[in-house]
């Protein structure tokens, strides 16, 4: 007979949603209401995805255009390709797709331009950048993208606390107008409501 076990609400395919999201007003507060670069950190599992994810239904539901992308790829290649299919989806009329053949800084300059001409921010959330933030040369190109301003396009980074360490022990000043947000464990009262959802069997 096979032992059943404590359901889990932390499951990295399926990020925790609805009554199974709990807490982190400050962070999503953090990430919602400042139109700053953000590095969002933490260690696996605790709920980096989730925020990013919850972050953008709050935005979404306020009329904002905000794009999680779950990957941000191995190189700069990669990434732009990635960005381009994901803001051809979100905001079609920005027409990003022109801008295929620029640098990532320049593309970034005119998708900021454009958006500011139609009026409209974008907020994007980039998860799982520890490979593409491994090299120097990615993190110098994306320094300069957060110090584009005005600011028509928010970017928040999730990562490892030893991708951050990494990139400090460098000099990347990566951080440099950015607003840091830890993913921190849980208050008590926290902890006794995940216990509580962990031991329903019905959640299921």
């Amino acid at each position: 007979m096979q032992e059943s076990r404590p359901f889990n609400p932390y499951n990295p395919r399926n990020p925790a949603k609805g009554d199974l999201f709990i807490g982190r007003k400050t962070e999503l507060e953090q990430l919602t209401t400042r139109d700053e670069t953000s590095i969002v950190f933490g260690y696996s599992r605790f709920g980096k995805t989730s925020c990013l994810q919850k972050a953008v239904d709050i935005l979404s539901t306020k009329g904002k255009v905000a794009i999680y992308m779950p990957n941000t790829g191995m190189n700069l290649s990669e990434f732009k390709a990635k960005l381009i299919q994901y803001v051809n989806h979100a905001v079609p009329d920005i027409k990003v797709s022109e801008l295929k053949d620029d640098a990532v800084e320049m593309m970034f300059e005119q998708l900021n331009t454009r958006l500011a001409d139609a009026g409209k921010q974008m907020y994007l959330f980039l998860d799982e950048t520890s490979d593409l933030l491994v090299d120097t040369g990615n993190v110098k190109t994306l320094r300069a993208v957060n110090q584009i301003t005005p600011k028509n396009v928010i970017l928040s980074y999730a990562m490892f606390p030893h991708t951050f360490a990494n990139m400090q022990s460098y000099g990347s000043r990566f951080q440099d107008n950015a607003i840091m947000v830890a993913m921190k464990p849980f208050a008590e009262s926290e902890i006794k409501t995940l216990v509580e959802i962990c031991e329903n069997g019905d959640i299921m």
